[in-house]
């Protein structure tokens, strides 16, 4: 991390990551760390690649999905955000923040406040 920003990792950390997963292109785990390390550093543009590199694979990765899709509405883009938090949703339904950032996505694109059935979202109604 930089000294002079505890906050904001260093370029130096971001390229020791970059080298990093070129050595080992494949390591998820890895490509998630940069992807959450450029959203720290408020490189969005380059953490969605990152996301949409390991959503595409493992289309199975609720963090991949979850990372792409937050960032994707930290990038103001709600409409790309849907899809891929309503996989997130169904990826891990027990995941309050990313029912709370679906919900705001689709607010944000204009959408219902009820999400329909084929956007992956299934709400259960509590009352009868």
């Amino acid at each position: 991390m930089s000294s002079d920003s505890s906050s904001s990792p260093s370029s130096e950390y971001i390229a020791g990551l970059r080298a990093a997963l070129a050595a080992t292109p494949n390591n998820m785990a890895l490509r998630l760390l940069l992807a959450k390390t450029l959203t720290e550093a408020a490189l969005f543009d380059q953490a969605v690649i990152e996301y949409q590199s390991a959503s595409t694979t493992d289309p199975q990765s609720f963090e991949a999905a979850f990372g792409l899709g937050k960032t994707l509405l930290q990038l103001n883009r709600a409409k790309d955000a849907k899809p891929v938090l309503a996989q997130a949703v169904r990826l891990n339904e027990g995941h309050a923040e990313a029912h709370l950032l679906y919900a705001q996505a689709l607010s944000a694109a204009g959408d219902s406040a009820k999400p329909s059935s084929n956007q992956g979202y299934r709400r259960q109604d509590t009352h009868s």
